[in-house]
């Protein structure tokens, strides 16, 4: 789908502190996040529309404060797809297929979310 967790896990592949997480977490955070965020199409630099969210949760893994969103190109295409990979994360929480066990793992994560890697299979 193209999300992707850095610095703690990377949805395509685990990395660093990810190899923590079960692959089943990751293969569940992704999809879920996958399902809610909708890039614009039709756009000719697909790299504007990358976004990276910083994303801190509690325990119960819902949001401890605002994601905190950036983006490769300034225009309305790229705006719109930071508003709708936030409306992701917003939406898809609570995250509760994170295991409580694995917190001090994904209490701070980093997210990818990349158009070229949607319709991916894994």
């Amino acid at each position: 789908m193209g999300t992707e967790l850095n610095n703690v896990a990377s949805l395509g592949a685990p990395a660093g502190m990810a190899a923590q997480l079960s692959q089943s977490e990751i293969d569940a955070l992704r999809a879920r996040l996958m399902a809610l965020w909708s890039p614009p199409v039709g756009v000719q630099d697909p790299n504007e529309l990358i976004v990276n969210i910083t994303v801190k949760l509690r325990r119960d893994g819902r949001l401890a404060a605002p994601p905190f969103a950036r983006v490769n190109g300034r225009s309305v295409a790229a705006m719109a797809s930071r508003d709708s990979a936030v409306r992701a994360v917003l939406t898809g929480q609570p995250f509760d297929m994170l295991k409580p066990e694995h917190y001090d793992n994904w209490k701070e994560i980093e997210l990818t979310f990349d158009p070229k890697d949607m319709f991916r299979s894994n």
